[in-house]
């Protein structure tokens, strides 16, 4: 091992995501003083010079035998966003190359790690992630998820609801992660609290786990199997299932999904009151609905997710710094 810092965030990404990583590296440095490592996967430009503005990001290479991604792997959501199609084996072995990096990075970097999204952005109150490292023992631990459940659309009909015609009994062989628990001979009544993977801690002492999910997660496409049923959110699936089998540990939901960019956080930080928030746009009314939740503690969420859009990042970053500068967040 070559161990040389305490600690450290990191993110992947393909060479179509270096933008973004840019922009969440000059969060990062913006509101802390901690390294940032971006592990970047088969990268056929040198990427050394994107972060020359950006002191104390390192970039580090990971070899992945994947195709080339194609135009039918991400889709267009609404306000210009973009997604990934989750069907796409190409996207599965993409978002799973993260067990690589936080692998990486603790074997080689760092005793302990904060592993953020590339589409993330931090806040003033970032390096609070670390006050919840106490809890890492020897496996990973994630941000509580945004729902309890999640279900997935397909054909028009959902896949992943528990209630479905046994409500309010919840039947557990009906969620979208007891195929892997049936394929691991777990109960039903192993389930634990569903948690996502965007935001991850990790330390020396869960390399071991890092290792077998990451096992894990690249040979389950080997065996033959309907990688979408048993694995529908790829190394997200396979992490909520493995850490079910040990202790079911976790920090609370420390993130929002900006849904609308800098009205989204405004909302937020100005009038947002905890629970799921009936404010949203005219446009796709379900999504805002559902996945934009403000926690009971709004000072937990330290992360804003998912935004994508250049311009809009340049919008957020400057209204944070503006709300830094008026000490909002001391009373945090």
């Amino acid at each position: 091992m070559g161990i040389c810092m305490k600690r450290a965030y990191i993110t992947h990404v393909t060479e179509n995501y270096l933008e973004m990583a840019h922009s969440l590296a000059l969060s990062i440095r913006t509101f802390s003083d901690l390294p940032f490592f971006v592990y970047v996967i088969n990268c056929e430009k040198s990427p050394d010079n994107f972060f020359e503005d950006i002191p104390g990001v390192f970039l580090r290479k990971i070899d992945l035998t994947i195709d080339a991604l194609r135009a039918e792997d991400f889709g267009l959501a609404s306000l210009g966003n973009f997604y990934v199609e989750r069907s796409s084996p190409r996207i599965y072995k993409i978002l799973c190359a993260k067990t690589i990096a936080i692998e990486m990075a603790l074997e080689t970097e760092v005793e302990e790690v904060c592993y953020l999204d590339s589409d993330c952005i931090a806040t003033p109150m970032i390096d609070q992630m670390f006050d919840w490292m106490p809890q890492v023992k020897n496996y990973p631990l994630c941000t509580e998820g945004i729902h309890q459940y999640m279900i997935i659309i397909e054909s028009g009909k959902e896949r992943g609801n528990p209630f479905e015609s046994t409500w309010p009994v919840a039947d557990l062989t009906k969620t979208l992660e007891w195929p892997l628990m049936q394929f691991l001979q777990m109960p039903p009544e192993s389930r634990g609290t569903y948690r996502t993977t965007n935001v991850i801690l990790a330390n020396l002492e869960c390399l071991p786990f890092v290792k077998i999910w990451r096992e894990f997660c690249f040979i389950l496409p080997k065996l033959n199997l309907d990688l979408p049923f048993l694995a529908p959110y790829h190394e997200e699936t396979i992490y909520n299932v493995m850490s079910w089998k040990k202790t079911n540990e976790g920090f609370p939901l420390c993130y929002i999904n900006l849904r609308e960019g800098i009205d989204t956080v405004r909302h937020f930080y100005e009038q947002g009151q905890p629970g799921f928030s009936t404010w949203m746009s005219e446009e796709d009314k379900d999504y805002s609905l559902n996945f934009y939740k403000i926690p009971d503690e709004k000072r937990n969420i330290k992360v804003l997710h998912g935004e994508k859009r250049n311009d809009e990042f340049k919008k957020i970053l400057d209204y944070l710094v503006n709300l830094k500068n008026s000490n909002y967040f001391e009373n945090c």
